[in-house]
């Protein structure tokens, strides 16, 4: 099986904090961008989405019918929320209109029935300083209530957050230290501290993966996920690279389905994300499983792409011993001398 990427390498790009039934009720959390901040919102069983769009902090659905984004924005002050309203809202929209002023930084505005998907819009838009927040609902009214929407609208806060600064810190010492068993005591210090942060869990999985601690690598991986539902992964590689991470150690415990189970996901993500690199690799490592339980077919069928998307697999597959078992199979030899 490939190996997987190194995460600390990539994880400094963006650190912030797919998708089964969660717990109902919690205040799901995300950090601000270049800000000592955190917001958060009340969601009820959150699913958040792998990928995100620019300058959205937080996306994903609730069991009750939301789909909610949170988008944050700088402006330039002075500006007030009436003003953020004129600058997000599309004027004329169809249907009713309803502003609520709920405090001096928050506007909230719905309009009914935007579409039969996605059922009923709502947006709150918040203000803090020079950072503006845009917080969009669609409703599907069928299985919540608006009162339940604009309740969980007013629910938004910006704190000032000592984790959102620790984080930066974090990530300047991660970069300054390459003994992965020094990085593995700062991260286990800040994981105590903040035991709730999945990027630091994330982060500490890979260094127990390449310090050979499988076990604990997978504890690690398994509680950078449990805690995405409550402060989701903003940066997709992470995200894409815990899947990735527990695939290969379900994988070489030979304990099949979970690998499979997870390789699926992080080949979803990197489909997502729209990344070669990460889909080859997803792809080779696939074709790897399915060596090893014995479908040549699907094998096939992902060496097949790993292969396009990058020829260096082929040498690769020549000498990894997930492909003894079909080394000497017609399809495989000219799929891999092509």
């Amino acid at each position: 099986m490939h190996k997987k990427a190194l995460l600390l390498s990539i994880l400094f790009i963006s650190c912030s904090i797919c998708s089964q039934n969660y717990a109902s009720a919690e205040r799901i959390r995300a950090f601000v961008p270049n800000k000592p901040w955190e917001v958060g919102i009340e969601l009820e069983n959150f699913a958040p989405w792998d990928v995100l769009q620019q300058k959205t902090i937080l996306g994903g659905k609730t069991s009750t019918g939301m789909i909610i984004t949170i988008i944050a924005e700088k402006e330039k002050p002075p500006i007030t929320p009436n003003q953020i309203l004129k600058k997000y809202w599309v004027n004329g929209r169809p249907g009713e209109h309803i502003v609520e002023f709920t405090n001096a930084s928050m506007i909230i505005v719905s309009a009914k029935d935007t579409s039969p998907v996605l059922g009923q819009a709502f947006n709150g838009y918040a203000l803090k300083d020079d950072q503006s927040f845009d917080i969009h609902v669609s409703a599907d009214l069928s299985k919540t209530t608006k009162e339940q929407v604009l309740k969980t609208i007013r629910s938004f806060g910006v704190i000032l957050s000592p984790e959102a600064k620790a984080i930066d810190q974090l990530s300047e010492a991660l970069k300054s230290i390459r003994d992965p068993s020094k990085q593995k005591q700062v991260l286990l210090a800040f994981t105590e501290k903040y035991p709730k942060n999945s990027w630091a869990f994330a982060c500490l999985g890979d260094v127990y993966f390449r310090l050979n601690h499988h076990d604990l690598a997978e504890e690690a991986y398994l509680q950078a996920l449990e805690n995405h539902k409550t402060q989701p992964i903003t940066n997709p590689i992470t995200l894409w690279l815990c899947y990735d991470g527990l695939g290969m150690i379900f994988g070489m415990s030979r304990r099949y389905e979970p690998a499979k189970l997870y390789f699926e996901k992080g080949y979803a993500c990197a489909e997502d994300m729209e990344s070669h690199k990460s889909l080859a690799d997803s792809a080779y490592n696939l074709a790897c499983l399915y060596a090893e339980t014995g479908d040549l077919k699907l094998c096939l069928k992902y060496l097949s792409e790993a292969v396009k998307l990058n020829s260096v697999k082929k040498a690769e597959a020549k000498t990894d011993s997930s492909f003894a078992s079909i080394r000497n199979q017609a399809e495989f030899k000219t799929l891999i001398s092509q």
